[in-house]
């Protein structure tokens, strides 16, 4: 077993401490758009899944495979309180190559951003890290308040495969990470369950208002 001075050399762990305690209060900017906005804005009280995606032409297959199954998942749940949001990024598996314009010019040709396909409940933001000193404020959190999270020597294991999942409730709260090889009959089973939680704005309001003293 490590010790904690192992895990501090090591680059497999990284420290997320971030000053959230939803996702709703993070901004982020979307593909196709000007600046950043706050995520509950336009999502609070939705149950949302987040996913790091790549456009990388290896894993072109694979990844339409998951936009498509993203796609179904917003059509069946998009109108009762889900969305989702697909981030690319600069430091999974050497990360892409491609710009945040290059990959909008992927996706439209991929069917994803044209006028015609593009989905309300089906979100893509601008590149990303999602590990290391540079990491978005989203994904520390997301991290922070998952199973990847290491209690005991407060880091946080990185993020290693592409297709990695969050999925948080309608307060923006963490409830599950799906590593790639779970099965989306799984975790369609858990948005389900998650859309049964009415939102209650009294409860959402103290969540961002926790106690002085917070252990």
């Amino acid at each position: 077993m490590g010790t904690i001075m192992d895990l501090t050399r090591s680059s497999t762990h990284d420290y997320v401490d971030n000053p959230y305690w939803s996702a709703f209060q993070i901004k982020v900017k979307q593909l196709q758009s000007e600046k950043q906005k706050v995520i509950g804005e336009e999502d609070q009280g939705k149950v949302l899944l987040f996913v790091n995606l790549t456009c990388e032409e290896k894993h072109k297959a694979e990844t339409l495979k998951e936009l498509q199954k993203l796609r179904i998942l917003t059509q069946r749940y998009g109108q009762t309180g889900f969305a989702v949001y697909g981030a690319f990024t600069y430091d999974v598996q050497g990360g892409d190559d491609l710009s945040s314009k290059d990959i909008s010019n992927v996706l439209t040709k991929w069917g994803y951003l044209t006028p015609e396909t593009i989905n309300a409940n089906l979100r893509f933001v601008s590149k990303l890290d999602v590990n290391g000193k540079e990491m978005h404020n989203l994904y520390r959190y997301l991290k922070r308040n998952s199973p990847l999270f290491i209690h005991r020597y407060g880091r946080s294991r990185k993020i290693d495969d592409h297709y990695s999942k969050f999925l948080t409730d309608r307060y923006g709260e963490v409830k599950h990470y799906y590593a790639p090889q779970v099965e989306y009959a799984v975790i369609e089973a858990d948005i389900k369950r998650l859309l049964e939680e009415k939102f209650y704005e009294p409860k959402y309001r103290s969540l961002l208002d926790p106690p002085d003293v917070f252990i």
